[in-house]
């Protein structure tokens, strides 16, 4: 009987679920990216002292690799923060590109994150 199952045991018998878990599947849908407003203006600042690139999830799909990694790093891997740095910028009020060259608003977010 279904309702003698724990929740556990109910997905493990979900095929469809199993099958949206699996890692080809979530590997077609990377990079997963930040959601920003789309009438968001870019940064004004235009130079940074550090500049954050999304990694990438190739290697992820060697098995040994995803032994390795921590959860952080395979946040890193799966979403794509590049649209978080004008959403940053105006929570800083950069408003100008003018004054010091400051580090990339990304990176610093991800260091607090980590």
């Amino acid at each position: 009987m279904a309702a003698d199952r724990t929740a556990a045991e109910q997905r493990a018998q979900d095929a469809e679920f199993i099958a949206a878990g699996q890692w080809p599947t979530w590997r077609v849908r990377l990079p997963l990216r930040w959601s920003a407003p789309l009438d968001l203006r870019p940064s004004p600042k235009t130079a940074y002292r550090s500049h954050y690139v999304y990694l990438g999830a190739e290697d992820l799909d060697q098995p040994a690799t995803g032994e390795h990694l921590s959860e952080f790093d395979l946040v890193l891997r799966f979403i794509d923060f590049d649209r978080l740095r004008p959403v940053l910028a105006t929570w800083l009020g950069w408003i100008s590109a003018r004054g010091y060259t400051p580090f990339d608003p990304v990176s610093i977010f991800l260091l607090l994150g980590w």
